[in-house]
């Protein structure tokens, strides 16, 4: 009786050993790799879009939010003067100007691409897999572009 009850455990035991060696086998074959780089750009795309949509939407909401406000000096400006005193108008609304002029090319330079939309996010799921994508397929062996 303990040697048929040993049998069957040690077929059981066999069983799994052949299962685990299958998915093994499976999982490092070209199908099973395929599925792997797959599984790990779409995990990418989820982290890159989690991490830099965020950024992109506050940059966005501080540019509109600055536009509105260089509209509100200007209007300030403009009107207590009324056009008896253009000139006086002209300068505060060119500081303004400048201002906000200077305050976008830092933004830009800061990689913020002037869309006006919040809607409308660069990183959406296919191009934050797109990039993943990319990342996984330019990483190499050590030979660097100069």
């Amino acid at each position: 009786m303990t040697s048929h009850v040993s049998n069957r455990r040690y077929q059981k035991v066999e069983k799994l050993v052949r299962a685990i060696k299958c998915c093994i086998a499976f999982l490092i074959s070209h199908v099973g790799l395929c599925l792997l780089v797959i599984a790990y750009a779409m995990l990418g795309a989820v982290v890159f879009r989690t991490i830099e949509s965020e950024q992109e939407l506050e940059t966005a909401s501080w540019i509109r939010e600055n536009r509105r406000r260089i509209v509100d000096i200007m209007w300030s400006a403009a009107y207590p003067l009324n056009k008896l005193n253009t000139h006086n108008w002209y300068n505060l609304s060119g500081k303004a100007v400048l201002n906000f002029k200077q305050t976008l090319l830092g933004t830009i330079s800061k990689g913020y691409d002037a869309k006006d939309s919040l809607d409308n996010s660069q990183w959406s799921y296919s191009g934050a897999f797109l990039y993943s994508l990319t990342v996984s397929t330019t990483i190499g062996q050590n030979y660097y572009v100069v």
